[in-house]
């Protein structure tokens, strides 16, 4: 039987060429490589997997190969590498500070720094998690780390680099690796699913990225549980990933948000204590609603005038400690429900939105302010009554994901893309059965040639800058300045 290897494990960097982003931070270390001006002493710090102990291990490498010349990267071919490689370097000790945390283990490094190298060019000592080092280890080291012999390096990593003495971090080079973007870890997890051949939609990969937080490997480890689901040729979709995860579709997140916001009672507290029951947890369900209270917060800050469809600002200003402080208490409660819908209650009532343009509600039930047309002409019409009756997330998808063919009042033929909720046919009708009070005719096509709103704007955006390039003085422009480009604002 075969030794399987995960794919975090598989497909960990083995040399420089490999590391997916940290641009900056590996140039400058293949910089202080190639020109031999490395400090006697990096340390390594960051979140959990990304990448500290992959590189520590891979400068290590490229320090202790025989035949590298004017360059940063290991020849892989000398002895050196192939021990390396093999786990079996005698020059390059590596030491996990969480089970070796004493003064007797840092001596054992003291008395072997003497010896020069016996296989590699440098000595190298890398120390993982170096910050659970005692006291009397780090003073112990002081001396040694400060003026080594020129034969001997030293590799620290930590994710707590707060808990690592001044004394400490003086003597080192201090290379601080960021949280990978989302685009750079669903890019990196699609490369490996074509390799392995995992069949997979980009909107999970999207879902897989967002939950590993910034932390590759994490976000590696739960590609690795969802794996299973394509061995019989299923295709892993966003769905199967939220229901594994417990992750709530944004879509849930704000009708959620829009029932606290007009006062619904029943609705939010029914949603939050269906989602429960399907296993989201109450934590889960606080720091969403955080993430979409930041971004209004954002839209009203940053606009010139109220967004008439939220709440005001002082508002939610109030939504945001209160979210805040149910975190901290779910984190501690036994009781995870109980405090949950304490906390929805108060959202609901942390500001009078009487005075909002959009609606009220009373018993559960909205009573619309703004007066709806007795007949709706277009399509973009539909649309703006939509938004006007706090229906956002409904009308943002069907502008980005409705291709409609024919549309006039009580009927419409239209397609849905693929990305589009499964269930819009559905959430359309009942939409426009509150709206008008009747029930529209809604045929869903198969294929369609028309293009959605969000793709003819997309289009025209597109003409539009072509049309600017061919500008007489803007090729002009660009000619004058190679490497510049246009834009639309």
């Amino acid at each position: 039987m075969s030794h399987y290897k995960v794919i975090a494990r598989k497909y960990r960097p083995q040399n420089f060429a490999d590391v997916v982003g940290h641009d900056l931070t590996k140039q400058i270390i293949q910089n202080a490589i190639k020109s031999q001006k490395l400090s006697q002493a990096l340390i390594l710090t960051g979140i959990r997997g990304i990448g500290k102990t992959t590189l520590a291990r891979i400068i290590a490498k490229s320090l202790a190969c025989t035949e590298r010349v004017d360059a940063a990267e290991a020849c892989n071919q000398c002895n050196s590498c192939k021990l390396f490689d093999e786990g079996r370097h005698n020059d390059i000790l590596e030491m996990d500070a969480a089970s070796n945390t004493g003064v007797d283990d840092v001596r054992s490094i003291i008395d072997s720094v003497g010896y020069r190298p016996v296989h590699g060019a440098k000595k190298v000592y890398v120390i993982d998690e170096v910050h659970m080092l005692s006291r009397n280890a780090f003073n112990a080291l002081l001396k040694t780390l400060e003026e080594p012999p020129e034969h001997v390096c030293f590799v620290f990593a930590t994710t707590e680099i707060h808990k690592v003495p001044d004394t400490v971090l003086s003597r080192c080079l201090r290379i601080n690796l960021q949280p990978f973007p989302l685009k750079a870890i669903a890019t990196h997890l699609k490369n490996v699913c074509v390799q392995e051949d995992i069949h997979i939609t980009d909107e999970a990969l999207d879902v897989l990225a967002r939950a590993g937080q910034g932390s590759m490997r994490d976000a590696m480890s739960l590609l690795e549980q969802m794996r299973p689901l394509s061995f019989d040729g299923t295709t892993i979709e966003a769905s199967h990933v939220r229901d594994m995860l417990g992750v709530l579709d944004p879509s849930t997140v704000a009708d959620l948000f829009e029932s606290l916001q007009h006062q619904n009672r029943h609705n939010a507290l029914t949603t939050a204590n269906e989602l429960l029951r399907q296993g989201v947890s109450g934590e889960n369900i606080i720091t969403l609603l955080l993430e979409l209270t930041h971004t209004h917060i954002m839209q009203q800050a940053q606009a010139s005038e109220p967004v008439a469809n939220l709440p005001s600002e002082v508002v939610l200003q109030r939504y945001w400690s209160i979210l805040v402080k149910a975190l901290q208490e779910l984190k501690t409660t036994p009781f995870e429900r109980e405090s949950l819908n304490v906390a929805l209650l108060r959202l609901m009532f942390a500001g009078d939105i009487s005075h909002q343009p959009t609606a009220s509600t009373a018993g559960g039930e909205k009573k619309n302010q703004l007066t709806i047309p007795e007949t709706c002409e277009s399509f973009p019409q539909l649309l703006d009554i939509l938004r006007q009756q706090n229906k956002l997330v409904l009308a943002s998808n069907l502008k980005h994901y409705a291709r409609v063919e024919t549309f006039q009042h009580g009927a419409m033929d239209v397609h849905f893309s693929d990305k589009a909720p499964k269930d819009m046919k559905r959430q359309l009708e009942a939409a426009l059965k509150e709206l008008f009070n009747d029930a529209w005719q809604i045929k869903v096509l198969e294929t369609s040639a028309a293009h959605s709103i969000k793709e003819e704007q997309d289009l025209k955006q597109k003409q539009l800058l072509e049309s600017a390039k061919k500008h007489p003085l803007v090729k002009k422009i660009l000619e004058a300045f190679p490497g510049s480009s246009v834009t639309i604002q």
